[in-house]
Parts: structure tokens; C-alpha cells; sequence
């Protein structure tokens, strides 16, 4: 042997024993009856089989199972007992060539018998799907197969048969003529045809659970339009907002949580106001707060940022406008407090007064919205009237400007009123302001 390590099959020969060649002539030469004393004399499972094998052949199914029972095959018995109940030679001899696996001659017999449908079962059976959608295609009559039920159940199993192989494009042919989503769906995303995988999420009826998965898919790649329809599709607004959270559409966000009535809608509001700061939309934010109804916030907001403007001694006209809108939404968050208690029957100014106590810090803050707003307008006055070279309103303005030290910086109170008052030749509170600006311990060289 030229590789003895690695023999092949043709060189080993089968050779039958002689009571079996005996006992396959007498089976060609006289009747099946005459060889069965024979193998009866020469007892062998192998015999027997080989009896039984020949009177399935000729339909004998009296001898077959005693063949069967003696060589203790308890198929071959079941499958006599199932050719007995059909009662028609056509349908045993088309029985007993799918035995003997001699599938074509079995289909053939099927349906030169009119019986597609027993064809249709054969095919199904041994998982030739595509002779199925066949024999269902060119089926006709009362038996012809072709129902509903078969055919949808064919197109996705060669739709299976392609997506074992990775052939996503041929799997969706037969899933389209399914109408198998869940599966479509799948092939879409391995394709990452995500405009087909749209039009597929808006065709199929709300509350279907592929919904949630198409949601989840969408969010992944960053549609979130898509993803927000999918998931209220099923009823999870949770998961939409969510999805609007991580992906930056806050201001969507928001509009779920109000539409919808979600809970713990007010960490999501304070997320969102974080969001915009940082992104130094202010106004954004405060407009946030005030559609939410959450005025003291609002207010909160703007007088911080109000106040941030007079460190930067830049935007003072800017800054006292955010000390109005302060002082506006505080008004409105005390007229909402007593609407408020009014429907709970608890509208009573001591009550109320009792309420506003409980937040000292907010309220005191709020409070001084409009204070701000007069310095800063005295301030800004007082500067334009010298520009227009009226400097008696000019030296009016920034008196009363220098009653807001507590807001607006004193360098600034004193530098103006020392300018104004020069120009008046009032020269006593050039003195006085003058005092102030070298008692001052932070003053720069600047001044």
C-alpha cells in the first residue's frame, strides 16, 4: 500500500454470507411464502429484515410483520400497522417507496393519485422546502396543498435556509412574502439598511413587542426620531425619554415626560437646565422652568446669572433685564403658591405667609430682584445723562445709585458719583466719594 496511514473505502470489499445469497435467490426465484421456511431453518435478524423487506416490496403485510416482529424492529411493526389504515394499494405502494427512500417514485405516485397533499407532507418531511413551494405553486384542487398555513410556513423556512448561510438579500425576498417582521428586521440591521428597517417599524400595528427591539436598534445607531415612534408604539414612554436623555434631545425629553404625566418629572427638568447651562443657553433653561411651572427656579436662575454679570462689570443692561424677569417669575410663583393653597380650601394669608417661611434663603433672594433692578437702572442713567452732558440728573442718579451698595460694587458707585459730582462742581461729594475709593483695602491702581 502506497499510504497505509490513510486507507480509502475502496479497498473494502463486502462479501454476504451464504445462507444470505441462499436466501436472496430463493426470494428472486420462487415465492416469498416458499423463502420464509428457509430463513425460518436459518434464523438471522439480518434474514428476517431481508424478508420483510421483500414482502413490503410485493405488499405483503401479513408476512412483512412477522418478519419484523421476529428480527424485533419495532418501526418496521408500526409502519405496517400504519399501511393497513389506509386501505388503498396506491397509497401503500407510495408508503413503501418513501420506506425504501425512493422519494421521486413516491411523489410521482402521490400525484398521479391527485393527492398533492400527501407529496406536500413527504417534501416537508425530509426539509426539501423548495420542492414544497413547488409542489404548493402548481398545486390545484381539493387537495392540492397550497393553503395559507403551508405556504407561510415554506417561504420562512427557505427564508431560515438562507439566513443559516449569511444571504440576508435572498432571506428577505421569501420574508417579505411571509410577512415575517421579526425575521426582516433582523436582516435590515445585518445589512444596516436602516431605511428599509424605518419603513418596516411604520408598517407594523402598534403593540407588537418587535416595537421595543426596533426602538432599541434605532437608539444604538443614533435615529432617535425613529426610536421614540417605536418605543411609544408599545407603551414605553420611560424608554423614549430615556433614548431622548442619551442622545442630547433634552428638549424632547421633557416634552414626553409633561405629555405623558411621567413621575420624578422634576430630575429630569433639573438635567436638562444642567444640559443648557453648560451649554450657556440661560434663557433656554429659565424658559424650561417656566413652561414646567417651576417659577422659583426660574427666578433662582436668572438673579445667579444676574449677579454673575455685575462680577464681570460687563452686561449691565443685560443684567438688570434678568433682575425684572427674576422679580416677574416670583410674582408668579406666589401667585401659584396661593392658587395653590386656595384649592385645598387653605387660602388664608397667614398660611401663606407660614409657607413662604419655610423657604428664607429662596424667598429673601427673590426678594431683591427688584432692588437690582433699580440700581442697575439708576447706574445706567446716571452714565447716559453725562454723555448728554446733563450732569445734574447725571449726579441725581448716581446718588441714588450709591444706596445699592449691596449690589452693585462700590468702585463702581464711587467712581461715578466722584465723575458726576466733578461735573456739577459739587465738590463735596467729590470729597466724600474720593474718601471712600482710598478707604477701599481691594482698590487697584487702575481707579
Amino acid at each position: 500500500m502506497k499510504d497505509p496511514e490513510h486507507p480509502s473505502k475502496d479497498f473494502v470489499m463486502e462479501v454476504e454470507t451464504k445462507s444470505l445469497r441462499d436466501s436472496r435467490d430463493l426470494i428472486s426465484k420462487v415465492s416469498v411464502t416458499e423463502a420464509s421456511q428457509f430463513i425460518k431453518d436459518n434464523a438471522h435478524p439480518r434474514l428476517w429484515h431481508l424478508l420483510a423487506d421483500s414482502a413490503l416490496e410485493n405488499l405483503d403485510l401479513t408476512l412483512a410483520e412477522t418478519a419484523f416482529i421476529h428480527c424485533h424492529d419495532y418501526a418496521g411493526t408500526q409502519f405496517v400497522k400504519k399501511l393497513r389504515r389506509l386501505n388503498d394499494d396506491k397509497k401503500q405502494r407510495a408508503e413503501v417507496e418513501s420506506y425504501f427512500k425512493r422519494f421521486e417514485t413516491a411523489e410521482k405516485s402521490y400525484i398521479n393519485d391527485d393527492r398533492r397533499d400527501l407529496a406536500v407532507n413527504l417534501r416537508t418531511k425530509l426539509g426539501d422546502w423548495f420542492r414544497v413551494l413547488q409542489l404548493l405553486k402548481a398545486g390545484h384542487g381539493a387537495h392540492a396543498g397550497g393553503d395559507d398555513v403551508a405556504l407561510h410556513q415554506t417561504l420562512n423556512a427557505i427564508g431560515d435556509y438562507y439566513t443559516d448561510r449569511q444571504k440576508w438579500k435572498q432571506a428577505i425576498t421569501y420574508y417579505v412574502q411571509s410577512n415575517n417582521s421579526a425575521m426582516l428586521a433582523q436582516c435590515y440591521l445585518k445589512l444596516e439598511d436602516y431605511e428599509s428597517l424605518q419603513t418596516l417599524a411604520d408598517s407594523v400595528p402598534a403593540g407588537v413587542s418587535l416595537h421595543q427591539e426596533l426602538g432599541e436598534r434605532f437608539a444604538a445607531v443614533g435615529m432617535c426620531q425613529d426610536a421614540v415612534n417605536a418605543f411609544l408604539k408599545v407603551n414605553n414612554v420611560k424608554g423614549a425619554v430615556d433614548t431622548c436623555v442619551q442622545l442630547n434631545r433634552w428638549h424632547q425629553a421633557v416634552q414626553l415626560a409633561k405629555k405623558h404625566t411621567l413621575p420624578n418629572i422634576n430630575v429630569l427638568l433639573g438635567r436638562y437646565a444642567t444640559h443648557l447651562l453648560d451649554e450657556k443657553k440661560v434663557i433656554d433653561a429659565v424658559q424650561l422652568y417656566r413652561e414646567a411651572n417651576m417659577f422659583a427656579e426660574a427666578a433662582t436662575l436668572l438673579y445667579k446669572q444676574a449677579a454673575e454679570k455685575l462680577l464681570e462689570k460687563k452686561g449691565f443692561a443685560h443684567a438688570r433685564k434678568m433682575y425684572i424677569m427674576a422679580a416677574m417669575m416670583m410674582e408668579d410663583y406666589r401667585k401659584s403658591r396661593q392658587a395653590a393653597m386656595k384649592d385645598h380650601h387653605q387660602g388664608t394669608t397667614a398660611l401663606y405667609l407660614e409657607e413662604e417661611s419655610n423657604v428664607p434663603e429662596v424667598t429673601k433672594m427673590l426678594d431683591t430682584a427688584w432692588r437690582g433692578a433699580e440700581a442697575i437702572h439708576f447706574f445706567i442713567r446716571a452714565q447716559r445723562f453725562i454723555y448728554d452732558s446733563n450732569v445734574n440728573a447725571a449726579l441725581r442718579m448716581a446718588l441714588l445709585a450709591a444706596q445699592y451698595d449691596d449690589i452693585l460694587a462700590e468702585e463702581d458707585i464711587y467712581t461715578l458719583q466722584a465723575l458726576a459730582s466733578a461735573l456739577v462742581k459739587c465738590f463735596k461729594h467729590t470729597s466724600q466719594a474720593f474718601t471712600h475709593l482710598d478707604d477701599m483695602e481691594n482698590l487697584t491702581g487702575e481707579f
